[in-house]
């Protein structure tokens, strides 16, 4: 079985990419100053569709490099001699959590704003307005339990 059916078979037909006007988005992430287009792009969902992708590359001895959003500008995702583009950017499950320990572990498809927008409840964003509204609380409280200590 050719490389490119095991491909569609481990992660499907409708997430492989082989056009040619499909791949000239993959052939170059932020940094445009230089472009090389994949032979092909996959779309894994699971890290075992990215362990079998992996795999079956190795096995056909075809190259392969991974792709997060493609922001980057030091164009680290580049695909230097075709190959295989395992793109990430459909992994975008939140798994734990640790709010305690400050830790997060999410799939490589998560952008931080997604992160900060499932957890605002509970307050964990550190942008100047929330220090400056949380100091606030403290010196009110402060303030108040001093008022309380001068009246007993």
């Amino acid at each position: 079985m050719p490389l490119l059916d095991r491909l569609q078979q481990i992660v499907g037909r409708e997430n492989v990419l082989t056009a040619p006007s499909d791949l000239l988005v993959y052939e170059c992430d932020g940094f445009t100053i230089e472009k090389n287009k994949p032979d092909v792009v996959v779309f894994p969902t699971t890290t075992e569709q990215v362990v079998a992708i992996v795999k079956a590359c190795n096995e056909f001895d075809v190259p392969f490099l991974p792709r997060g959003a493609g922001t980057s500008l030091a164009g680290g995702c580049l695909p230097v001699g075709g190959g295989v583009m395992i793109t990430l950017s459909k992994m975008k499950r939140i798994l734990e959590v640790n709010l305690r320990d400050r830790y997060a572990v999410v799939e490589p498809g998560v952008v931080n704003l997604w992160l900060t927008r499932h957890h605002r409840p509970e307050r964990l964003g550190t942008s100047r307005r929330t220090r400056r509204a949380r100091e606030r609380v403290r010196w009110r409280q402060c303030r108040d339990q001093f008022r309380r200590a001068a009246h007993v």
